[in-house]
Order: C-alpha cells, then sequence, then structure tokens
C-alpha cells in the first residue's frame, strides 16, 4: 500500500506513519511511504512513482486542498483502477473518500467554549490553502452569528501552510497590532500554529493565557508542553 504524506518527522507524523504502518502489517500489507512537504511538483512526482509499483491502494495526504489544484485529476484517474482513501482533507469535485476530523464542528465547539468562558471578541488565525482552514472557519463563524456576535475579518488571519516562520511571524505581528489585538481568545488552526503564536507572543510582551486565551486542534504531544 503506497502512503503519501507531506512530513516524516514533523509535528504529529511520526505518530500517523506508526498507526498506519502496524495496522497495514496486521493486516499483511506492506507500506511503501512518499514524502511530498506540500510540495506540489514532488505530490506528483511520488505519485507517478508509486504507480510504477503497482500498488494495492493508496492512502494520500494531498496538497493545498483548498485550491484548484491539477493533481486533483490524477487522484480520480487512480481511484478509477485501484482503492484510494485521503486522509486530512479531499479535494471539491471528487467522490474519493476522506479519512479526517469534523472539523465544522470541532471549531463549533471550541468557540462555543470560548463563549463560555466569557469571550464575546474571537478571533482565528487559519490556514488558507488547506480545506481544513475553511471549515474550521465556516464552525467559527457560524458559532459566532448564532450567539449573536460580530464576525470581524480584521480578527481573523489568514496564512499558507509552507509560509516561512520569519514572514508568518511579521505578518502576525502587523495583523495583531491592526486589530486582531482586539479578540480576547484566538482560535488556530493546529497546536503547531498555537505554539508558534505563544512565542510570537511573549516577543511583543502579550501574556498567552493571561492576555489572550487560545485553543487549537489535534490534542497532540505538542499541546501537552505549551
Amino acid at each position: 500500500v503506497g502512503v503519501i504524506l507531506r512530513h516524516l518527522d514533523y509535528y504529529i507524523y511520526p505518530e500517523i506513519i506508526t498507526g498506519i504502518e502496524r495496522t497495514l502489517m496486521q493486516l499483511g500489507y506492506t507500506m511503501t511511504l512518499g514524502i511530498t512537504h506540500n510540495k506540489v511538483d514532488t505530490e506528483i512526482a511520488v505519485l507517478n512513482s508509486l504507480m510504477e509499483k503497482k500498488p494495492d491502494g493508496i492512502i494520500a495526504e494531498p496538497c493545498k486542498t483548498a485550491m484548484p489544484m491539477p493533481v486533483r485529476d490524477m487522484y480520480k484517474n487512480i481511484a478509477a483502477t485501484i482503492p484510494l482513501l485521503f486522509i486530512n482533507g479531499g479535494y471539491f469535485g471528487t467522490d474519493i473518500p476522506v479519512a479526517e476530523m469534523d472539523y465544522v464542528t470541532a471549531a463549533c465547539k471550541a468557540t462555543n467554549y470560548l463563549i463560555s468562558m466569557g469571550h464575546s471578541s474571537i478571533g482565528a488565525v487559519l490556514k488558507s490553502d488547506d480545506i481544513d482552514g475553511h471549515k474550521k472557519y465556516e464552525g467559527l463563524s457560524h458559532t459566532l452569528i448564532e450567539n449573536k456576535l460580530p464576525v470581524n475579518d480584521k480578527n481573523v488571519l489568514w496564512f499558507t501552510s509552507d509560509m516561512p516562520d520569519e514572514l508568518f511571524a511579521a505578518m502576525f505581528k502587523q495583523a495583531y497590532f491592526s486589530g486582531l489585538n482586539r479578540a480576547s481568545a484566538l482560535v488556530c488552526n493546529d497546536d503547531k500554529t498555537a505554539e508558534i503564536i505563544i512565542s510570537i507572543l511573549k516577543n511583543i510582551n502579550v501574556t498567552p493565557f493571561e492576555d489572550v486565551s487560545i485553543i487549537s486542534f489535534d490534542n497532540s504531544q505538542t499541546a501537552e508542553i505549551l
């Protein structure tokens, strides 16, 4: 079984790889792993290489799922010949099954929790090029509207998955002092994003969890040390 992931030893990926490999071995399958580093040209190369090996099926985490990527058609053609499963998000316009968190409901729960803690101005830092960021925004905005709270564009910072840390830090600081600081709580795209934001806030003399509350997704080992 071919497995395509964005990263190898970063964030939650070692646990994902271990889980997939353990399950495949229990069922008598071996795993061929390909890493894309969230690069579309690498993803295409990995796909072509895997198909040359004639796998029995593919588990893939596609890149930039919120964008109209040409690799989508490659996946559709492959899915017509062998079993194919997307994880962590899939492309619109395909009927390929996806194993993912219910991001909309998760964001609704996160937002409702912040509201129950007394927050009325809630911001977010979300990925623009991945579908999970859009679904989390849907859950956030729906819950705010439902509770008659403002949905303020200045309270939301969008960023891309492969943005350099230095650029992200500069963009976050600019957004924070341009209106994001009006939010008393931030919904972060994932635990890794939250970790970076906590570091930036400390550098600008803002105390995380006191001056601004922070909530994120994944329940990873990163969250345990924050």
